[in-house]
């Protein structure tokens, strides 16, 4: 159990690194073979007063990895942009009626009208005086 979880937590932070180190592993990829680059790869392999040593193909290399780092961004730009969740707008009406009351009078507020169990329960706070 311990070795699969070793394995699934390297796999996420290489997954997370990917684009992080692209470009110094084109930088490592090119010292590591830099012979083999100049000799095979190389576009001015075939000039060697030019002393290029495998550099344009290391510049192609370091183009192709930011060209693919910015597609990688916008892509992720765009994907953020867009919502998840998309609700269709909904029309909301509201009726409203005027219910005109006349000939009311409110009760007036004394014992009589509150039952009397209300009493001892709702009873107002009581605020100290001091001085």
């Amino acid at each position: 159990m311990a070795l699969f979880r070793n394995i699934i937590i390297t796999v996420l932070v290489c997954c997370i690194l990917k684009d992080t180190l692209t470009v110094p592993l084109v930088f490592l990829n090119f010292n590591l073979q830099q012979g083999y680059i100049a000799k095979n790869l190389c576009v001015n392999r075939n000039k060697p007063s030019l002393h290029c040593n495998g550099h344009c193909y290391l510049n192609k290399q370091l183009k192709k990895a930011t060209d693919q780092q910015k597609k990688n961004a916008s892509s992720i730009n765009e994907k953020n942009e867009s919502p998840l969740f998309v609700e269709p707008v909904r029309q909301l009406t509201i009726a409203v009626s005027v219910i005109r009351i006349s000939n009311y009078e409110a009760p007036a507020n004394d014992a009589a009208t509150f039952p009397s169990h209300a009493l001892s329960i709702l009873k107002p706070p009581e605020i100290p005086v001091c001085c």
